[in-house]
């Protein structure tokens, strides 16, 4: 499981230098002709294989609950603290890339696609620290009301990154009681 993690955290970064080095080509480019959307191929093809990397973890961590193999805590906060540059450098490219007029034509219908695209990465992770919370719940470890906040968490901004943190420093315990 920590390999496939590992290539989704890769994959991840292959997405915004792609897209920097496609918005430097068109901005470069002197004629207007079809290759402008034609750049932005590749970017694409790192989103879906970003994309399909994330189902392949969804899947691990079903697997993982029903093998009770979880990750521990401590990893996924490991990997969810190497995606930190990943949100901040793609908030940074798609706010100037909006903001500047020539591209912006072209990355303005995009937006709604890239925070979508941009929340899903969060699964990619969270899903693990949830198989992990749901055998601790199912061992009668952690309660309904703390599974269900955990959950939540994970599926908001910034506070997955907090709670992977609380949960990883908890792990002992948890390990203890369990």
């Amino acid at each position: 499981m920590k390999k496939l993690l590992t290539v989704f955290v890769i994959f991840v970064y292959f997405v915004p230098i792609s897209l920097i080095l496609t918005v430097y080509i068109i901005a470069k480019q002197t004629s207007q002709n079809s290759l402008m959307l034609g750049a932005f191929a590749i970017p694409i093809i790192f989103m879906i294989a970003v994309c399909i990397l994330i189902i392949l973890n969804i899947i691990k961590a079903i697997i993982s609950i029903v093998q009770s193999r979880c990750l521990s805590f401590r990893t996924v906060m490991v990997y969810k603290l190497c995606l930190i540059p990943f949100y901040i450098i793609n908030f940074i490219f798609w706010s100037i890339a909006s903001m500047v007029f020539h591209i912006a034509i072209i990355v303005w219908p995009l937006i709604p696609f890239v925070i979508i695209y941009t929340y899903f990465t969060i699964f990619g992770t969270s899903i693990h620290i949830i198989a992990k919370l749901f055998n601790l719940k199912q061992n009668k470890v952690i309660t309904t009301k703390q599974f269900v906040l955990h959950c939540i968490l994970q599926f908001i901004f910034t506070f997955d990154v907090i709670d992977s943190i609380y949960l990883a420093i908890r792990q002992k315990k948890f390990e203890h009681v369990s």
